[in-house]
């Protein structure tokens, strides 16, 4: 499946959190308030089960998502730049949760 190996090499919310250090959910809310700005398709992709079960199971036996995830978004590499940019200023170190525990 040539899209899936395509899909497989996007960054997902916890490849994000994960390469800035910011806490399980930082990237996830950053795009939730991004969201108005961004385009399924062009941005990210949205993987929902039973649809993508496969590829939704194949990112987690890698590690790419968390393990709690059912729907799964990848972003596309405009997308994952915006994410990007936000957290590379750090804004989710004011409202960090100490007790948040990375899976």
């Amino acid at each position: 499946m040539r899209g899936m190996e395509s899909l497989l090499e996007l960054d997902s919310f916890r490849t994000l959190d994960e390469r800035f250090g910011a806490p399980k959910g930082a990237a996830f809310k950053t795009f939730k308030a991004l969201l108005g700005e961004l385009a399924e398709g062009e941005d990210f992709v949205y993987l929902s089960p039973p649809r993508d079960r496969h590829l939704i199971e194949r990112l987690r036996r890698h590690g790419r998502i968390y393990r709690s995830s059912v729907a799964v978004v990848l972003l596309r590499p405009s997308g994952a730049a915006r994410i990007a940019s936000v957290l590379a200023l750090g804004a989710y170190r004011a409202t960090r949760n100490p007790k948040t525990a990375r899976e």
